[in-house]
């Protein structure tokens, strides 16, 4: 079947070619004529928790929605004028605008503008220039300094920013490749055609994004972009290899077939690798991270599809010119040597223990800092410090502002059939706000009852407002009638909103004392809770989640290689390098070595482990193919490890410069996010690619010996060469 089709490729190849390329206007002309899939914006929390519970809550029952809401900061004290609130006040969406009173003084002054809660979030996104542009025309005429705030500002500016560092990560990357693989071909042609297949995966990844209406946020398609180049070049990067190798001694037909066949089949298994390790993040219920991993799960099909259907049309069509210029092609292939690499590869498996100890210790030495690594979700972190929004959150934390704009929110719950003003719920609810009115890290706490006068002054008046029927107070209602019974409303505002350890503090505390007061019943939400409850369901999965993916990794390659121990070790040293890369990533960034952040943001540890250990597979697959090729022909394990090392060492150095080029661009972004995975991606393939690949497989593989093709339900080791 496989013949028959190269047959028809072969004969057909010029008609092929045409398709490709009407293929490629068709895709551009559907992208650049719709309209932009519309983002998914990340969630604070997992969709199930109790943080998103009380989210739903305060949005459904009280008209407050934070992914909707902006902050409007102004300087030296001014006042919003009429003129401009009633522009305001004209936006389309417009609910409401009120200015947030601060229990201390403060020199700037603060408006929450609240949008439709009903709408989605990219509706008042697109709103930040309007509001930022009325503000701009009013400072011209003032002279008052104002800055625009809070999620939506945050999210716009990351999106203005993501689009400029996917242009550079794309320019860059391509200028970069192109490099490397005119070095690693020695020509102009062959290298070229990588490039062209990358740029068709970033095509259609746009094209399928849109037509199958899968969410983008601005983070994911930074990484679609950067991770479908670099992962196509690499695919490129083996078939043009393999068919250059192929074509000096076979016929198109018989090249082509040695090449889907072999190198075909190795980099399908290295794809289906990376989606197994890319599917066990869809089990946390994390919006932001699914959306994430299915647009890089779409990216990895299109480059495997690209790779061994559309390049091999494109290999077909130029033929004959895979060595132009021939000049250059003779001088930069006099340059490579194959017996570089035979000369360490002896000397590796000449001493194993030494390379061994040595790369296992140096590997283990950059994961130290792991140990003191802490996972931090502030909401500023995914805009650059220089935008507008961040600018002004940092002049209210100057201004000694977050209580007032970040409070703890608590919803507590009525039992059924009762009034939240009954006495067994009011009584609890006293001692609670009282007890939080004196706790050290308060400011003050919003409620219905205070401690600042007794609990019978309260039930007094509760009584006659509801009898009143106006219990409503004129900005912000506290009470709520629901399906389920009343509920009612607490706002913690605590001294230094801005600390989050702080703030986690507090939460535990309320926990502690809902435990011991089980009478009264409440949830805990707002921004530092939903960031907790991100965190959580992101990593209480993680011993299942590794699990999975070093079994699902282990069963895809022992039925490659038909193998036990190499699945295993090939699995096991992948965590090596992300482990290191971790530690660097501590260093550099918690540490504040690179530069200073509080933490590594959270989605961080998890998004890079999945799409490095995929990506370090790649290299892992290749070198075991040529080592497990040359056990099957002579069975001396030296012999292998040293063909396998010298026959792939070029290509694993090549396929590592091209992504180092590509991800290294990513490591300067704008984006704290985007930064913390790119600089992770890029240590990540570095020390896989040097340290690893090069000393401790090698050298590991020297000391198992023939045990390497262990198999237990055969009794012997010998079984067929697996195909690369």
């Amino acid at each position: 079947m496989l013949r028959v089709w190269i047959q028809l490729l072969v004969a057909y190849r010029h008609a092929g070619l045409v398709l490709v390329l009407m293929a490629w206007l068709l895709a551009g002309f559907w992208t650049f004529s719709s309209p932009r899939p519309l983002a998914v914006m990340q969630a604070g929390g997992a969709s199930q928790s109790e943080a998103a519970r009380v989210q739903y809550a305060l949005r459904d029952y009280f008209g407050l929605k934070i992914e909707n809401s902006m902050a409007l900061v102004l300087d030296a004290g001014a006042e919003l004028p009429a003129e401009v609130i009633g522009q305001l006040e004209a936006l389309p969406l417009f609910d409401r605008l009120q200015e947030i009173p601060g229990e201390s003084a403060h020199r700037n002054r603060v408006y929450y503008l609240q949008f439709d809660v009903s709408k989605a979030v990219f509706e008042v996104e697109a709103l930040v220039p309007v509001v930022r542009q009325i503000m701009r025309d009013w400072e011209a005429q003032s002279g008052v300094k104002s800055w625009l705030t809070g999620q939506q500002p945050f999210f716009y500016d990351m999106a203005q920013a993501s689009r400029q560092d996917t242009a550079s990560a794309e320019r860059w990357g391509l200028l970069l490749a192109f490099v490397v693989l005119v070095f690693c071909f020695g020509s102009l042609s062959a290298a070229l055609l990588p490039l062209l297949v990358g740029a068709s995966t970033l095509l259609w990844t746009q094209v399928l994004l849109q037509w199958l209406q899968i969410g983008s946020n601005q983070t994911s398609l930074v990484l679609n972009s950067m991770l479908g180049l670099g992962l196509t070049i690499d695919y490129s990067l083996f078939v043009v290899s393999r068919y250059r190798e192929e074509r000096q001694n076979h016929s198109m037909t018989e090249a082509l077939t040695q090449v889907l066949r072999r190198t075909g089949r190795t980099l399908t298994y290295s794809a289906l690798v990376m989606l197994a390790a890319l599917v066990i993040l869809l089990i946390p219920e994390v919006e932001a991270l699914r959306g994430t991993v299915q647009n890089l799960m779409l990216v990895v099909v299109i480059a495997l599809l690209n790779a061994v259907i559309c390049l091999p049309v494109l290999l077909l069509s130029l033929d004959g010119l895979l060595n132009w210029p021939r000049g250059l092609s003779r001088r930069i292939l006099g340059w490579h040597n194959e017996l570089r690499w035979r000369r360490l590869a002896l000397h590796v498996t000449r001493h194993p223990w030494r390379y061994f100890l040595l790369s296992l210790s140096l590997l283990v030495l950059l994961a130290w800092p792991l140990k003191s690594i802490y996972l931090w979700e502030p909401l500023q972190s995914v805009a650059p410090r220089s935008s507008p929004s961040v600018q002004g959150f940092e002049v209210l934390a100057a201004d000694g502002w977050g209580g007032e704009i970040l409070p703890i929110q608590l919803l507590v719950y009525a039992p059924e059939g009762q009034s939240v003003l009954a006495t067994d719920t009011l009584q609890p609810m006293y001692e609670l706000i009282t007890q939080l009115e004196k706790h050290p890290e308060v400011d003050w706490v919003q409620g219905l009852v205070s401690g600042r006068e007794p609990l019978a002054h309260y039930q007094s008046l509760l009584q006659q407002l509801q009898l009143l029927g106006g219990l409503l107070g004129p900005e912000l209602p506290l009470l709520r009638q629901t399906p389920a019974g009343e509920i009612t409303l607490i706002n913690i505002h605590q001294r230094d909103a801005l600390n989050i350890q702080q703030s986690y503090r507090l939460l535990e505390w309320l926990r502690s004392w809902q435990a011991e007061h089980p009478e009264i019943r409440f949830e805990i939400g707002g921004i530092v809770a939903r960031a907790q409850s991100f965190t959580h369901e992101m990593y209480r999965h993680l011993p299942l989640m590794f699990g999975l993916i070093l079994a699902s990794i282990t069963l895809l390659l022992a039925l490659w290689l038909r193998s036990v121990v190499l699945p295993l070790k090939a699995g096991l040293m992948n965590f090596l390098p992300i482990m290191s890369a971790f530690g660097i990533l501590v260093w550099a960034f918690q540490w504040g070595w690179l530069q200073a952040h509080d933490g590594i943001v959270n989605i961080v540890p998890m998004v890079l482990f999945c799409i490095v250990f995929g990506l370090s597979m790649d290299y892992e697959v290749l070198i075991l193919s040529r080592i497990d090729e040359a056990w099957q022909q002579h069975g001396d394990v030296r012999e292998a490890v040293v063909h396998g090392l010298t026959r792939s060492s070029g290509i694993i150095t090549g396929a590592a410069l091209i992504l180092l080029g590509i991800f290294s661009v990513g490591a300067t972004s704008s984006s704290p996010v985007v930064q913390q995975i790119c600089l992770g991606i890029t240590a990540t393939i570095l020390l896989d690619a040097t340290l690893v690949r090069l000393l401790l497989v090698p050298a590991f593989m020297m000391l198992m010996g023939k045990w390497n093709w262990w198999q237990p339900w055969s009794t012997t080791a010998d079984h067929p060469a697996p195909e690369n």
